[in-house]
């Protein structure tokens, strides 16, 4: 957004250190990328001679005075005569980035350059020198005529579209300074008698309110040249009066508007509805677009005359011709001016605004505003006016007690101190007890709860008067614990067991979305209806999908047995529900790239002891696995994870047809838990115990299963039968070949015995281990060999 000092001025005293100005708004949230200026050290001169140049038939050599002094330039142009009063730019004067010198013209010298409009960013014309009034004092600062000032090149937050507009930096400018505003003097719309201009909105969700004006009587013509110098600078390029009007009035107030003639319109009527199919409308840039009931139009009573909220239409445009205006200015709901844009490709000043989410009080000023430049400018004479505006907007007041915003601060601000500061920003604002009740005002629509009146104040008490403290609240160590470590912890252990962290996009390709999941997770993905990319049209409901892809690229880059983890937020809707649900997971992916069985079986037990060890250190539980069959998983080569009798993951190994979809070679293996409860929620706090005084004893044992027995029950029938001395069981090796029966394998554990309060004896412990034996043997058949 390009904003004029010198423009601003006219609503505010601007101080007339620009940088510091500029620091000052970007301290506040308004970032200045650069300050840009037209022009500078240009003066007033008179021609006082003209000759012809003795070396070139199409040069000219000018001398020219700017009060006692006069120099030579060398000059090509044929418009000037004795007596014109002309810009100097002498040496040492700038045009924009360009530093004006003496140069020597085919052997003449010239003092300076005489300056075109285009030159000067005052006009298109590039053909002759500018030629002022020959009032214009000689020797003045050029800028002291055309007061456009520096140009402050702004970025402005898409949450803030007020601030897309000369008087809504002027309402900071003067609440940061404490100053003044002036706003621009219009009447308000008078009540006219009812006319023949017809307005109807028949789509009221896409249209909040449509102000219109008709004006009789307007004789198009050139703008004045003041409102051409501030359109230019702010990098709008002049038309007519009448669409220079409206440019002005919108970069003026943040009011996009746009002018119809009146008489070209079908039945003098306008229609806020949904394009038809099929429909086609001629743009102002010359193209025919053909529209889609997605798109809202502002018809007549016969076809779309504008596709609203972005560009008008040719058909009823203004022309030099035209004595009847229709001006208007609408309120349009954001998203569908958004999806309309991206789909056309098409993008305008108007949209811009829109986009962002324009208030609806700010359509009817604009239209009072432009109506008396119009009579001012080009004689119209003010005939109906309409405004349909089916629900008018309401403010809701914002309570904020004073200890709140202190603590959302980081500072004590008095509470008159942020009265008057909210005041100043056009804020009412009513004392309470204990703080503030202020509702913002009608163009604001980014003020609804007390964090934003906190950051208003704050931005115009200056936070770089918030002194440096430690970051948050002074809590309790075990808070400390509770509330913050579990995200941190579980990335810090899986860092260290050799995983990478990676971010993946929220949005996923519709055929991959849901090939792996967890069982609680629906089947079928939400659709993204205007997604960023074309491909990436649903929102996630695993995060394993976005971990293969990134293992698949790393394949591709020659980095194979990448191992990576994600912990991020899916997406999950549901039949009947208003809103998906937004599960945090926690995903763990490993490639495999040898391909062989027993790697991939060596792969899942480490995965699996490195879920283990987070659910114990951080969840304080031990890590439940039962055998089944889990979708996009390998066929008995996977697991759900159990708490409390619910399932809340998956582990196992990625079925070759998923891998073969995604183009990842070898294999992997995968897991993901619903973050939450696999981590019991952050609240389960580490107890310290004593060191063990009693020696513990261990025992090997090694047994031969069918092969379908799953691991996690021998170790639950293991813990069942160990009694209370089991402290502890391991699994050191398994084996599958030839040396044993068809079916089996052959799996061994290491049990460690302890007692908190004796020494164990050798007869305690074996009969500990024979019950665990009798059991395996009872159970699964198992063949005992240690």
């Amino acid at each position: 957004m390009l904003i004029s000092a010198g423009w601003l001025r006219e609503y505010v005293d601007v101080p007339a250190d620009t940088a510091a100005l500029a620091e000052r708004l970007t301290l506040a949230g308004m970032e200045v990328e650069r300050i840009q200026e037209p022009f500078v050290d240009v003066v007033v001169a008179e021609v006082v001679e003209l000759r012809p140049h003795p070396n070139a038939t199409k040069l000219r050599l000018a001398r020219v005075k700017t009060g006692d002094a006069s120099i030579e330039v060398v000059t090509g142009a044929t418009n000037l005569s004795k007596g014109d009063r002309v810009p100097l730019a002498r040496a040492g004067a700038r045009l924009g980035n360009r530093t004006i010198s003496a140069e020597v013209f085919r052997g003449v010298r010239s003092e300076g350059m005489l300056c075109s409009a285009i030159e000067l960013g005052l006009g298109e014309d590039a053909d002759g020198i500018m030629v002022l009034d020959r009032k214009a004092p000689l020797g003045a600062d050029l800028r002291t005529l055309f007061p456009i000032g520096p140009v402050l090149d702004m970025e402005i937050k898409s949450n803030r579209p007020d601030l897309l507009a000369h008087l809504g930096i002027a309402r900071e400018i003067a609440a940061l300074y404490g100053t003044a505003l002036r706003p621009p003097a219009s009447r308000p719309g008078r009540a006219l008698a009812a006319g023949p201009a017809s307005i109807t909105i028949e789509d009221a969700e896409g249209c909040r309110r449509f102000v219109g004006q008709l004006m009789h009587g307007v004789k198009v013509g050139p703008s004045p040249s003041w409102m051409q110098a501030r359109l230019r600078a702010a990098g709008v390029r002049p038309i007519s009066n009448v669409v220079d009007i409206t440019n002005y009035v919108m970069l003026e107030s943040g009011q996009p508007m746009h002018a119809f003639d009146y008489d070209r319109l079908a039945g003098g009527r306008l229609v806020v509805r949904r394009a038809r199919a099929g429909e086609r409308l001629v743009c102002l840039d010359g193209k025919t677009r053909e529209l889609t009931p997605d798109y809202l139009v502002v018809a007549d009573a016969e076809r779309a005359q504008a596709l609203a909220g972005i560009i008008g239409g040719a058909d009823s445009a203004v022309q030099a011709a035209t004595t009847a205006v229709l001006l208007e200015a609408a309120t349009w709901e954001p998203r569908r001016i958004r999806a309309t844009s991206r789909a056309l490709g098409l993008r305008s000043e108007a949209s811009a605004r829109f986009e962002r989410g324009l208030s609806p009080a700010l359509s009817k000023p604009a239209v009072d505003r432009a109506a008396a430049l119009l009579a001012e400018i080009a004689s119209g004479t003010e005939v109906q006016a309409v405004d349909v505006y089916p629900v008018p907007l309401v403010q809701r007041a914002i309570t904020v007690r004073s200890a709140e915003l202190d603590r959302i601060l980081g500072v004590s601000v008095p509470k008159r101190q942020a009265s008057s500061i909210l005041e100043r920003l056009e804020f009412a604002v009513k004392s309470t007890t204990d703080g503030l009740r202020a509702t913002p005002p009608a163009f604001r629509l980014d003020c609804s709860i007390p964090e934003d009146i906190a950051e208003e104040v704050g931005r115009i008490y200056g936070y770089d008067r918030v002194p440096s403290t430690l970051p948050g609240e002074r809590r309790p160590v075990i808070d400390v614990y509770q509330l913050a470590d579990a995200d941190d912890r579980v990335r810090e252990l899986l860092a260290g067991l050799g995983f990478s962290e990676t971010v993946t996009y929220s949005f996923a390709e519709a055929h991959t979305a849901t090939l792996v999941r967890l069982p609680s997770a629906p089947a079928d993905a939400l659709t993204v209806r205007n997604p960023i990319l074309e491909r990436r049209d649903t929102l996630r409901v695993s995060l394993l999908s976005g971990l293969l892809a990134n293992l698949a690229l790393n394949a591709r880059q020659d980095q194979p047995d990448t191992r990576l983890f994600e912990l991020a937020t899916a997406f999950w809707g549901r039949a009947g529900d208003a809103w998906p649900e937004e599960p945090r997971l926690l995903a763990v992916a490993a490639h495999v790239s040898s391909g062989q069985p027993e790697a991939a079986a060596q792969a899942l037990r480490r995965l699996e002891a490195g879920l283990r060890l987070l659910r114990q250190r951080i969840g304080r539980q031990p890590l439940a696995v039962r055998q089944a069959a889990v979708a996009g998983f390998h066929q008995g080569r996977s697991g759900e994870i159990i708490r409390e009798g619910a399932v809340i993951g998956a582990v196992g190994e990625v079925h070759p047809g998923v891998l073969r979809t995604l183009e990842l070679p070898g294999r992997a293996v995968v897991a993901e838990v619903l973050f939450d409860p696999f981590v019991e929620y952050g609240l389960a706090v580490p107890q310290a115990s004593p060191l063990a005084r009693f020696p513990d004893i261990r025992r090997d044992l090694t047994v031969i299963v069918p092969r379908q027995a799953a691991s996690n029950e021998l170790l639950q029938v293991m813990h069942e039968h160990g009694g209370s001395t089991l402290r502890e069981i391991a699994m050191l090796s398994e084996y599958e070949g030839p040396q044993l029966p068809w079916g089996t394998r052959s799996i061994s554990f290491r049990l460690v015995y302890q007692a908190a309060d004796r020494t164990l004896t050798a007869a305690e412990v074996s009969e500990r281990h024979e019950a665990i034996i009798t059991a395996l043997r009872r159970r699964f058949g198992a063949d005992v060999r240690a």
